[in-house]
């Protein structure tokens, strides 16, 4: 049970690539141009969302996405402006139950709340594991300037297994990418791309030393015209070391904007 468990736990995952073109700079100024993330309360979105394969027959680790796995996701932007858990300038989007988060500081930094470690909540045997739901709360998801080739730690957190008196060590770092366009409704807008690669260590035993390490690139494209996420992908998650184990990935994309 403890390695589906650790297996599940290390499956989170995010977003792939497409058209991509060089960023720009204000011309008028050396500071880099900002973006202001702009949702429109009572915005609906709509995306296609795909389970992504582990492996193929071969045992094969293409990243297919399942085509009966299909279903269409509807985000509605609740509130826009409000505070939430000591952030402000935020912006909260209804889906299914469940929230997704944006606060933007002044210098163009983009936060999203437990982002790419929401994504281990939908594990009940996990969440069950652990004692409670994973939650590093803000997770600077980008930074809506023009500056490619930026990288920084997203975030940085542990969570401590009372079932065996150990941690679990998380870590996402990101690294802004050349900005993307999307083709949306039959027109390209255009996003920020930023690649995160989520790591999490989970020492099994001291003695011996026995570890389990797993690792994972996580995309995700976002629009600050449209105040939204385009494309998000979750990729299928390995672990390895004591544990040698695949699990399977999220894929989603825009297919219509107010």
């Amino acid at each position: 049970m403890t390695k589906f468990l650790l297996s599940a736990f290390f499956a989170f995952v995010l977003a792939a690539g497409l058209t991509s073109c060089d960023s720009t700079t204000d011309p008028t100024t050396s500071e880099p141009t900002v973006l202001k993330f702009s949702a429109k309360k009572n915005g609906i979105f709509k995306y296609d969302s795909y389970i992504v394969d582990t492996s193929d027959a071969a045992g094969n680790n293409p990243d297919r996405l399942i085509p009966e796995s299909k279903v269409v996701v509807t985000e509605s932007v609740t509130d826009t402006g409000v505070t939430y858990d000591g952030r402000s300038n935020c912006t909260i989007v209804s889906s299914g139950g469940d929230s997704i988060i944006y606060s933007q500081d002044a210098n163009g930094d983009l936060y999203r709340y437990n982002f790419g470690f929401d994504y281990l909540n939908s594990f009940p045997l996990l969440v069950l594991y652990v004692g409670h739901e994973i939650n590093v709360k803000w997770v600077l998801v980008a930074k809506l300037t023009d500056q490619v080739g930026q990288t920084w730690v997203a975030a940085k957190d542990s969570v401590f297994l009372a079932s065996n008196g150990t941690y679990v060590y998380l870590q996402s770092n990101a690294t802004q990418k050349a900005d993307t366009t999307i083709e949306v409704m039959g027109a390209g807008v255009r996003c920020k791309h930023v690649q995160h690669v989520v790591t999490a260590t989970a020492t099994l035993s001291t003695s011996p030393l026995v570890q389990a390490n797993g690792k994972d690139v996580v995309d995700t494209y976002i629009s600050a015209e449209l105040g939204s996420t385009v494309w998000d992908y979750f990729r299928s998650a390995t672990v390895s070391g004591a544990i040698n184990a695949k699990a399977q990935g999220l894929w989603k994309i825009m297919t219509s904007h107010p």
